[in-house]
């Protein structure tokens, strides 16, 4: 047999001329396992033709050749090692049908297609570097980890179905994209949340996150279906999709609640209980569901002093919660047995109490170890795995009743932990956070970031994160989803503003517009001109800092901005706005005020005013600074009645006085 290097000498002595090395259709058969091919400063190609094999061939190593565009190593049958050095314009390496164990191509920057499948590589690590790669085939092969390091350049991707990487991807749609951003833990030197002490978990932020764009028609479009009908009885054989991480109450330091929700039910006695100073109940569950309007003919007690009516689909989704607590308690060591479930823990006729309940919902669903969500529909139709098995679930959950609702958008976002409930089947609502999340468009993803969603949170949740979202981006959230009672289209959104528990909640005395007014000043007080952020149609002349409501109780807000700075002191009046002083920390700053209106208004001071046309185009006011460079600090007032605006103190007094008597 041939010396391998003897051979490439003899062959190939000229390296200055050298453009290709053709391992030929010959059956070349070496007897040295190992072959360096080293500075070709021409060398273009590397090929083998395929018609004989390479043998013997244990190390394969290339070395400085600058120019080397091409190499087809395939079918050399006993190559466990490739390495290759300074070849920087190589874009294109067929090594499929060896035996690799390693491939070092990690300076190979312009490499764009890459065979390597029928190997024995098991770690994705090899293509980290590869930014521009867009063909990787790796079938055939032990690879079960490594997705965080596939670039985002990939076009083709191409690797063994059913194994645990495909599998991996499988969950996401196939979108690399939505995996990695869905694991920003691992794309970080590799460091795991769950290598996090607590400390470092209860200070990193949490983002919520938007709709994702290919689901916003489908959402607006959907007719959800709610069957009030059979089936009543479930039995679930545990959960699907499971996410690597332990569930909440399998985790080895579960927090204890220690805030609990006045009443709790039993699944052992089922009874509803008191918790008043109890210290026997650690941990407990929320139940999401969808009320509907069908009631059940006979009303239940269930231990507590007074009356309680449960729709049918509220039994239906009783039963499911019984179901899935079986399942929690055959496969865990941590005791759960209480449940938390708005229509049996709340007096619903006592109007005091409804009030401070719904007020404290907040705490309840982001103290629970998990929420159990009732959905309606079945998950397991196609029978088998398939790679469109989890977008149907998210479509299945996207169209349910239970995704039209107000309170339910708010229940989702503040569960650390979701499980979704179907007819036939329980999934783990992690993974489907996760995917929800890496389809965002998002920058700031890193390894301590945590995601809120309408499916619950993802990665490190802790009791210690708090929803903060301001009106203007709830009431944009909510805007198209439903409510039975119109104030609730209001009320089921108080858990997401910081200021929430501060407002007053009365289904009696109460109109939406008095609720609204109300958080539009708690709004003003935390955050002065968080209130005017909102664009959309207007109540009335006469309302105009309150965005249209609807008979349903949602509004018209059509979105909202973020503001560039704020005035120092700021009122808003039926007429109009008042500014008075100005933050003049940065001179080179645009300070900028928001405020529905459908009409310009001028003027030449340090502000900028964007207002809507009735197209919901924006007008921006420019504004001058003095020839003193000084910022203005006497008062505007903003008639937004009448369209005017009038400067300074005594001319704002005079003009005031005016208007409280002439505006009908």
């Amino acid at each position: 047999m041939l010396n391998p290097q003897n051979w490439l000498e003899n062959t190939y002595s000229d390296k200055k001329n050298t453009t290709l090395i053709d391992f030929d259709r010959g059956k070349l058969e070496f007897n040295q396992g190992e072959l360096i091919i080293n500075n070709y400063p021409n060398l273009e190609i590397i090929w083998t033709t395929g018609e004989g094999k390479i043998k013997n061939i244990a190390k394969l190593t290339i070395n400085n050749c600058p120019q080397l565009v091409e190499i087809n190593v395939a079918d050399w049958v006993d190559n466990q090692e490739l390495t290759i050095n300074n070849c920087p314009n190589l874009t294109e390496l067929r090594c499929d049908n060896n035996q690799l164990t390693k491939l070092d191509i990690s300076n190979c920057w312009d490499l764009a297609i890459l065979y390597c499948y029928e190997n024995q590589l098991t770690n994705l690590k090899f293509v980290q570097q590869l930014t521009k790669l867009e063909t990787l085939v790796i079938y055939s092969n032990s690879i079960t980890t490594g997705l965080e390091y596939l670039p985002l350049s990939l076009k083709v991707f191409e690797c063994d179905w059913g194994e645990k990487i495909w599998n991996e991807l499988a969950l996401y749609g196939k979108n690399l994209r939505a995996w990695q951003q869905a694991h920003p833990e691992l794309m970080n030197n590799d460091l795991s949340l769950t290598n996090l002490t607590l400390t470092e978990q209860n200070t990193t932020p949490l983002i919520v996150t938007a709709t994702p764009n290919y689901l916003l028609d489908r959402i607006r479009k959907a007719k959800a279906i709610t069957s009030d009908e059979s089936p009543t009885s479930f039995s679930y054989s545990g959960f699907a999709l499971r996410d690597n991480h332990p569930l909440a109450w399998e985790r080895e330091n579960q927090e204890v609640a220690t805030s609990l929700p006045l009443r709790l039910y039993n699944f052992e006695t089922k009874q509803v209980v008191t918790t008043a100073n109890s210290k026997d109940i650690p941990h407990y569950l929320a139940l999401s569901y969808v009320w509907g309007t069908e009631w059940e003919k006979q009303p239940q007690t269930y231990g507590q002093d007074y009356q309680t009516d449960l729709t049918k689909l509220g039994h239906k989704a009783l039963n499911k919660a019984i179901a899935t607590w079986k399942v929690i308690k055959q496969d865990s060591i941590t005791s759960i047995n209480y449940i938390w479930i708005d229509n049996f823990c709340i007096n619903q006729s006592d109007p005091a109490e409804k009030g401070q309940e719904v007020k404290n919902q907040k705490q309840y669903y982001n103290n629970a170890t998990a929420t159990l969500i009732a959905v309606d529909g079945e998950i397991l139709q196609q029978g088998e795995w398939s790679d469109l098995w989890t977008k149907h679930i998210i479509k299945q959950i996207v169209i349910s009743s239970w995704f039209t609702r107000s309170w339910t958008f708010q229940e989702g976002l503040l569960s650390k932990q979701t499980i979704f409930m179907f007819d036939d089947g329980l999934v783990d609502g992690r993974i489907l956070a996760k995917i929800w999340t890496g389809l965002q468009d998002s920058k700031t993803l890193n390894h301590t970031t945590i995601f809120s969603t309408p499916l619950g949170w993802s990665y490190g949740a802790t009791k210690d994160h708090s929803i903060k979202l301001s009106l203007s981006q709830a009431l944009d959230a909510v805007k198209h989803r439903k409510q039975t009672v119109a104030l609730d289209g209001l009320y089921s959104i108080l858990g997401l503003l910081p200021y929430g528990k501060q407002a007053t909640v009365n289904y009696e005395n109460n109109t939406p517009e008095q609720v609204l007014q109300e958080l539009m000043d708690l709004a003003r007080q935390e955050n002065p001109y968080e209130v005017i952020s909102w664009f959309g149609e207007r109540r009335d002349d006469k309302f105009w800092t309150i965005p249209q409501i609807k008979e349903d109780g949602s509004t018209n807000v059509e979105g909202f901005m973020n503001i560039a700075a704020q005035p120092q002191s700021l009122q808003i009046t039926e007429q109009g706005i008042l500014l008075a002083g100005w933050n003049s920390d940065n001179l080179s700053k645009e300070y900028v005020i928001i405020f529905p209106n459908s009409e310009q208004i001028v003027s030449d001071k340090l502000f900028q005013i964007l207002v809507p046309k009735l197209e919901y185009s924006h007008l921006p006011i420019k504004v001058t600074k003095s020839a003193y460079r000084n910022i203005f600090n006497d008062k505007i007032f903003i008639d937004m009645i009448n369209k005017q605006v009038v400067e300074g103190g005594q001319a704002i007094a005079e003009y005031q006085t005016q208007i409280e008597i002439l505006p009908k």
